[in-house]
């Protein structure tokens, strides 16, 4: 009987660090997993602010195109003072983004329209700068596509 109950006292003393050294490996595992998804947690906000970034350049650029096209189309229905250095504002405005391809178009654009006051017929000027836009659209979308 008196070994009886060492044995049940050993094999439950064994059990107890058994249990122990299984909950000490969970545990590291479980360290690692945790780590390892904090890491990805990391990366993955990295790429997300990396792409806002990206998206928020884009945008910005979508943006100074569409302001100078806009401006220049006005300037070409208006003839208006106003409009014509709003258009040559946003020619200038546009210039930092573009290709060095599209700036020479954008900068004999600009020039035009800056020569608009000295041009005796209105539709030649547009002509021009039509011609122009549509250069800059032509370069645009080889870029793109």
């Amino acid at each position: 009987m008196k070994n009886l109950t060492l044995i049940i006292q050993l094999i439950s003393t064994i059990s107890a660090i058994f249990t122990s050294v299984v909950a000490l490996i969970n545990c590291h595992v479980n360290n690692k997993t945790v780590r390892g998804i904090e890491l990805t947690k990391e990366k993955f906000a990295k790429e997300n602010e990396d792409l806002k970034r990206k998206q928020f350049l884009q945008d910005e650029r979508r943006q100074l195109i569409s302001n100078y096209l806009s401006a220049t189309q006005i300037f070409m229905v208006s003839h208006m003072p106003e409009d014509q250095k709003k258009a040559i504002d946003a020619c200038s405005q546009v210039l930092p983004i573009l290709t060095d391809e599209q700036k020479k178009i954008v900068t004999a654009e600009s020039d035009e329209i800056s020569a608009v006051n000295q041009f005796a017929d209105m539709h030649s000027a547009d002509d021009i700068i039509r011609q122009s836009t549509s250069d800059f659209l032509l370069t645009l979308h080889n870029n793109y596509f």
